[in-house]
């Protein structure tokens, strides 16, 4: 079978066979791709329901150690002196999978994994370690729960602008994306932060969040807001699009990419949830400098103090007409390249 093709389907499938088998044989599904001689690839279902993914462990693997995921749910192991049907006792890696609620995304997995060996001419030990690296972040958590409309159009703008930032060769800007850890600002760079804003508006038009906000660092420290204008559209691109899209940029840096994919788990991001997840036009984005001719409503800008039983103040801040410039301006280099 082309492994392309393996789906829930032909786990069930597989699933009735092995309980159909008086001798316990079990029931095995060649993973291959057309045209080619590939190594040996099966999947399989065990007595007690697990789903497992087998490959052939080969003599150049032996030096290439891989951890268990230690994650609920997978686990991988290597099975030594194994007999397999019309095979010669060989040693085998074995990606093990219980429970119903893990079926997709082990077998995307999967797919992941021969998509690396087959067209990509990756070592299976090294694809293994791509893909589990990639994954553990997610695994586990509840597959029902879909980002909501606003919280994907604020995710889609700090996306893109992560992603912009890595083009510009701040490969190493996942290490300052602190919106999924519920910092003050989305991005913070020692010498300056980013706050980035989306809007299905016409103009650069924002809720603030708060007087603290805006307000002008204490250490001299720069704040940039990066506003995107964006519309709803089926031609567009959802999150799935640029999370895919940095993973791919960080395709030499696995460190990086399982950096990334804890965030994004954090956020309740999920690679299966793709359909679900909208899509946008990105119609135009500007960066404005948050400087001292810049209108904001701070503490300290507000002639009497608030009461202490207003424990919040958001308003509006429409910015459209104000000196900005893009992220690929000179103007920005100025900031990055400090």
């Amino acid at each position: 079978m082309y492994y392309t093709n393996l789906t829930s389907t032909v786990w069930e499938e597989l699933a009735q066979k092995s309980a159909a088998n008086p001798n316990m044989v079990v029931c095995m599904q060649m993973l291959s791709i057309t045209g080619e001689d590939t190594p040996f690839f099966c999947v399989f279902v065990s007595s007690d329901n697990s789903l497992h993914f087998l490959c052939e462990f080969n003599k150049e693997n032996n030096n290439f150690e891989i951890a268990n995921p230690n994650v609920a749910g997978l686990e991988l192991k290597v099975i030594k002196n194994h007999f397999i049907l019309d095979r010669e006792r060989q040693n085998y890696y074995d990606l093990r999978c219980t429970g119903d609620h893990h079926t997709e995304e082990f077998t995307n997995m999967i797919k992941e994994i021969c998509g690396l060996v087959f067209n990509e001419k990756y070592s299976i030990p090294k694809a293994i370690v791509t893909v589990i690296r990639r994954s553990t972040s997610f695994w586990g958590r509840p597959k029902n729960i879909i980002l909501n409309e606003e919280f994907q159009r604020g995710l889609f703008g700090e996306l893109y602008v992560l992603n912009e930032l890595i083009i510009l060769g701040m490969e190493e800007a996942v290490h300052y994306w602190t919106g999924p850890l519920q910092n003050k600002h989305d991005f913070q760079f020692r010498e300056f932060s980013l706050e980035v804003k989306t809007t299905l508006a016409s103009r650069h038009k924002h809720i603030i969040n708060g007087l603290e906000q805006l307000e002008q660092d204490e250490n001299g420290k720069d704040l940039l807001i990066v506003s995107l204008k964006i519309k709803n559209s089926e031609d567009g691109k959802s999150i799935f699009y640029f999370v895919h899209q940095i993973r791919q940029e960080m395709n030499q840096r696995p460190d990086l990419i399982e950096e990334f994919n804890t965030l994004l788990a954090s956020l309740g991001y999920n690679d299966n949830h793709e359909d679900y997840y909208s899509c946008y036009i990105l119609e135009e984005h500007a960066v404005f400098p948050v400087n001292e001719s810049f209108p904001t409503l701070t503490n300290k800008s507000l002639n009497e103090p608030v009461p202490t039983r207003i424990s919040k103040i958001n308003y509006i801040l429409d910015m459209e007409g104000l000196y900005s410039f893009k992220l690929k301006d000179k103007n920005f280099e100025e900031y990055y390249m400090r």
